[in-house]
């Protein structure tokens, strides 16, 4: 997990071919004016998806686990939390290949506030749980960029 200003972001260059490509997409770019859907950027390997979501407590969440890609989540509009769970202590019976995502059960290792200004970056194989609600509003536009692991 990364978790840092947006500001920061090209102090991560470096990481891996695909996570460069996409921050610097988010480095040069407006993301507030991205349409909502999915915006490719360099072809399967990097795409963003701009969605409007509604965050939920977390008793009626659960853990999500990509294998084929890493997650780059940002806040738009509104503000969310996301916890991260345990990669080495992890089950996950229902992983669909095809869609890329399962459902995973583990305990929480972390938690980290998003809102505008912040990014985080979720691992392929990392357990994490997006949209809980932080305070009373429960509206939130974001970004989901989808990275090659």
């Amino acid at each position: 997990m990364i978790y840092d200003k947006i500001s920061n972001i090209e102090k991560y260059l470096g990481t891996s071919e695909y996570l460069d490509i996409a921050f610097r997409f988010i480095a040069e770019n407006k993301l507030e004016e991205l349409p909502l859907g999915k915006t490719v950027i360099s072809g399967d390997d990097v795409f963003v998806n701009v969605m409007d979501a509604e965050t939920a407590e977390k008793d009626s969440k659960k853990f999500e686990v990509h294998k084929k890609y890493h997650d780059i989540q940002i806040d738009l509009i509104g503000v969310e939390r996301i916890d991260i769970g345990d990669e080495k202590e992890f089950v996950c019976p229902d992983f669909s290949e095809e869609k890329d995502i399962g459902f995973a059960l583990t305990d929480t290792l972390t938690s980290c506030t998003m809102g505008i200004g912040n990014f985080m970056v979720c691992m392929a194989n990392e357990p994490h749980m997006p949209a809980i609600t932080v305070g009373t509003e429960t509206a939130i536009r974001k970004c989901v960029f989808k990275v090659r692991a």
